[in-house]
């Protein structure tokens, strides 16, 4: 396994994922920030979806813990994608061979780091299309779809 290759290709979908995410909450329409309505508000999944990705991507998932929900802002929450996709970086730098076959951090889901990395993606990119979906909703127009992050 060329991680060399592989990191940097990683990335630029993943980045291109927190991207996504990024456009989203900027392009969310204070209205919908916050309304309720079946399942989670606008604020609450962009919250999961940064949550989610930033365990995933701990190194140390059993020390994860989760940051206080209250009162999150569209600010506060595009500093957390910033500082998630810091640490996506890192994590994707630091692959290597070993590291990506190893067992992850989560018993649970029984799969490679390199598997773990995917996973994170796809859960990420799950909740960053219920988003977009919402925003088009809201507004008419979409979120538009990122190839590769180019950051």
């Amino acid at each position: 396994m060329d991680t060399d290759i592989i990191a940097p290709t990683l990335w630029s979908q993943f980045g291109a994922s927190i991207d996504m995410l990024e456009a989203a909450i900027r392009a969310c329409p204070d209205a919908l920030w916050s309304r309720s309505g079946r399942g989670r508000t606008f604020r609450e999944t962009a919250f999961h979806a940064l949550d989610s990705l930033e365990h995933h991507l701990s190194v140390s998932p059993g020390d994860f813990r989760t940051p206080a929900a209250v009162f999150v802002t569209r600010d506060e929450l595009l500093g957390w994608a910033a500082r998630c996709r810091e640490s996506c970086i890192s994590r994707l730098a630091s692959l290597t061979e070993e590291t990506a076959l190893a067992r992850c951090g989560f018993p649970q889901l029984n799969m490679a780091e390199i598997e773990l990395l995917l996973y994170a993606m796809r859960h990420l990119q799950h909740h960053v299309g219920q988003l977009a979906l919402l925003v088009r909703q809201e507004t008419d127009s979409g979120v538009h779809w990122v190839r590769k992050s180019t950051s």
